[in-house]
Formats: structure tokens, sequence, C-alpha cells
């Protein structure tokens, strides 16, 4: 949804097919009626009156791309000059349409007069057009303006998030980009990693803008939301860099005491992370005769200690050995503690 500056509602009725507006739901004023009766539909019909509301079929009529069609429109926003703004998800392509409005004026265009996604084409709709780059778009579900009239949309398809700088015209290009270190040709998320990072997307779903101009965008498949703060850097910049790994202390041995068969003798390792982050712990690991309980949990916070309690029980005469493995994300994983013990011959009585 989206409001304009005088009160009109903009909602995005995706699985109709269509944007709708309400003239100033909450007030009666000039131009509406306070009530929650639509006033304006958009994305179905060519007459350019917005009137047609009992249909709800995509690219209507027949199917047909143009600028008065949409295919799941999701993402809505207004400019400052309460122009609309729509993100047309499986059209791959953010449509703009220029309202002149008042307080004595209501919405009433629903053709649009600007795309970006499509190389300036109101009747294409393909997912990256002719080639993925600072063109095109695959998917976009959101769409925010800033107090400038800059447009950042979310380009879900293709793990990023990108800027469009004013003024807009069809074929602006976008000028900045996150989530692709910076490269307008690239769409792996997380940059192909096994886990995010700062300078990383994954499916982002939702952006928008503070009065201050910050930066928010929803990483949905990551499970967070991001925030920048401008000014926005240019392509290739973007990526803020690594936090320092963390740093985890464990010894590197543990030896037992003679032990008779059929018993078994406890010790306890002390880790610490001596890092200024917290360390995830990812497994933790040891043979049969010298198994592991561990207080350690998943994250060991920056200068915390966990225990990892071992317990050697010898299942063979003589001397034994075996390793206490554990890995995480600090630096040196995963760490490695050699363990040592002797079983003496006779089994002891039960």
């Amino acid at each position: 949804m989206a409001v304009d500056s005088l009160g009109n509602l903009y909602v995005g009725d995706s699985s109709n097919n269509r944007v709708l507006e309400y003239n100033t739901p909450l007030s009666v004023t000039t131009t509406g009626s306070g009530d929650t009766t639509a006033d304006l539909v958009f994305g179905q019909g060519v007459t350019g009156k917005g009137t047609e509301f009992t249909t709800n079929d995509r690219n209507h009529p027949g199917n047909t791309v143009s600028a008065n069609s949409f295919f799941t429109p999701v993402g809505v926003a207004v400019d400052p000059s309460n122009n609309l703004y729509v993100a047309d998800l499986n059209n791959s392509r953010v449509l703009e349409f220029s309202e002149t409005v008042s307080v004595s004026t209501a919405p009433a265009n629903v053709t649009a007069a600007v795309v970006f996604g499509q190389l300036s084409s109101l009747s294409s709709s393909i997912c990256n057009n002719v080639a993925l780059s600072a063109d095109s778009l695959c998917n976009p579900s959101d769409v925010s303006v800033d107090a400038s009239s800059n447009v950042y949309i979310s380009d879900r398809g293709n793990n990023r998030d990108l800027l469009y700088p004013t003024p807009l015209i069809s074929g602006t290009t976008a000028t900045v980009v996150w989530g692709q270190g910076g490269n307008f040709a690239t769409s792996l998320g997380n940059l192909n990693g096994t886990s995010p990072s700062a300078g990383t997307l994954s499916s982002p779903n939702g952006v928008a803008n503070d009065s201050a101009g910050n930066l928010y965008i929803s990483d949905s498949t990551n499970n967070r939301v991001t925030a920048y703060t401008p000014p926005f850097p240019p392509p290739g910049l973007e990526i803020a860099p690594p936090p320092p790994p963390g740093v985890l202390n464990v010894p590197a041995e543990m030896k037992f005491k003679p032990t008779k068969l059929g018993r078994r003798r406890s010790r306890s390792i002390v880790v610490k992370n001596t890092g200024p982050v917290p360390v995830r712990i990812l497994g933790i690991n040891s043979g049969p005769e010298f198994t592991s309980v561990s207080s350690c949990g998943v994250v060991v916070a920056a200068g915390q200690s966990c225990t990892i309690q071992v317990t050697f029980a010898p299942i063979t005469i003589g001397h034994r050995g075996d390793a206490l493995v554990i890995s995480d994300d600090a630096a040196n994983s995963p760490h490695i503690v050699d363990l040592r013990g002797r079983a003496d011959g006779r089994r002891a009585r039960q």
C-alpha cells in the first residue's frame, strides 16, 4: 500500500492483477467521500478511464502487455509529487503513472508514462530482457521513492536492489546496485556463498526509505533487514569490509590417567572466545572411546567461555588415542584437541 500527500490510498491487489485507488478514504473531502469503495483501478482495461472493476485477468485484455496492464502487481509507492509507482512482478518491470492531483483534483491517469526494466518498451515483459544489466529487472517485488524522487527497486529474481536517479524517463539506467558486489552483470544469491555477509542479498522482497534518506532492504531468504546510510557508494564499492574473524582458544591436547576396561574418566576442556566477534559452533565430534558433552551451544559470545566434558571409556587394552574436532567459523577452524589415554588389562568388576 501507499498513501500520497493528500491522503489518497493505493493498494496492490496482486491476485486480481490490479491496483486500486481510494480517494481520501479517512475523511470527506472535495475529491473523496471518506469511504472504503475504490474510485480508480489500474491494470484492467485500455479505455484510460480506470473504471473496469469487474475484470481481473493478467495483462488485460487478451494477455497483452501494455502501459495499462499488470501481471501480479505487488509493491506500490508514491513520490513527493504524488506520482504512482508499481512493481509489476511477473512482467519483470516497474511502471510509473504521472498524476496531477490537488485538494480539488483526484488521481485519474491509469496509463503508465515510464517503464523500468524493459529497455523503454511498454509491451515487453521478459526477465532481464536482452541480458542481465543495469537496465534489466527480473520479478521486481517492491519499489520505494525518496524525498529527492530517486527510485529504489527490489529486484528479487536477481538477488539485488537498484537505485535509479531522478529525473526519470523511460530507459533510465540504475547507477547503484546492492547485493552483487557492485556488479550489474551478476545475480547470484549471497554472491553464491554459503552464508550472507554485509554486502550480499538473497531474494530481497521489500525496500523503504526514511525521512533522513536511509535505505532499508527486506532480505527475505536471509531472514533479516539490512540498512544503508547515504551517501550511497558507486558500483563496486558497496560491500562493507568483512568483520575480523573470531578467535577461539582451545588446548592442544588432553591426557587421561590409566583406566580399567569397563570404567570411565571425565575431564573438562575450557573453550574461550578471545576475539571481538561471536564464534558460531558448527559441530563437535570425537571417536567411540572419547565421548563429549558441550555447554557451548550454537554461539560463543566475544569474551565468553564454555566447557566441553570429555569422557574416556576404553573398550580395548593398551594406549588409546583419538581427536576432539571442533568445527566453527573462527580463524584456523577446525580446532583439534589430541586425546590420549591408556586402558589397563583387567576389566573392572561390575
